[in-house]
């Protein structure tokens, strides 16, 4: 009987996979520099899978009023967002604001994890397309990149009332700031204006709001 080698492509995604599983384990170290416990932290892999379910359901909420927004890539972007992390690490948001106001012209954090996400991705077919969303996410001027940075702030705000039971309003509140600017792929801020308002809504009416229990009688 015959024994192919494995196929070189497949090779290259299992051999990506051993490395992004890591994302399973790693902790995001801002809930431990704000005192959690690392059972108290969550996962970037399990943020990851939060922000994806969050953007898809915001993407298609808005699509009704913004015809042009793309589901897809909306969920191809939350599920890629945190994946330079598998070779950085995880680098709390207070930190990457710090750097950003220290050296403005270098963008040091967001330079550094765009040459390690193409080194991680080298060579594999799509790479291109991982790369560009990474991109425009960090640069945060689609709708696309708003509902992404959205979820990626819903999920933060829920784990830190789920788990440590706090809020934190300064960053909600720069988050209401950065999604309201006006954008070239969101023209006077529209979406994000909805996004920024939405954020506020959660932050007023999370206590009434009851999990979906399919299973209760």
């Amino acid at each position: 009987m015959e024994v192919r080698a494995m196929d070189r492509e497949l090779e290259k995604i299992v051999a990506l996979y051993k490395t992004a599983a890591s994302l399973k384990e790693m902790p995001r170290h801002g809930w431990i520099m704000e005192g959690a416990s690392l059972q108290e932290s969550d996962s970037v892999a399990s943020h990851s899978f939060c922000v994806a379910l969050i953007s898809h359901f915001t993407a298609s909420a808005l699509a009704m009023r913004f015809r042009d927004i793309n589901s897809v890539k909306v969920v191809s972007m939350a599920i890629f967002h945190d994946l330079g992390e598998c070779a950085t690490g995880e680098i709390a948001t207070g930190i990457k604001r710090w750097i950003g106001c220290n050296f403005p012209t270098q963008s040091v954090v967001e330079k550094m994890e765009h040459e390690f996400l193409a080194k991680l991705l080298k060579d594999l077919l799509g790479n291109c397309e991982v790369l560009r969303l990474s991109e425009e996410y960090e640069q945060g001027s689609t709708r696309e990149a708003k509902i992404v940075k959205f979820g990626d702030v819903l999920d933060a705000f829920g784990h830190a009332k789920l788990r440590l039971r706090r809020t934190f309003p300064q960053y909600l509140e720069h988050a209401r700031a950065v999604l309201s600017q006006s954008t070239p792929g969101d023209p006077e801020g529209a979406c994000g204006l909805i996004l920024a308002q939405w954020l506020s809504d959660v932050e007023e009416k999370w206590d009434s709001v009851e999990k979906t229990r399919p299973w209760a009688l």
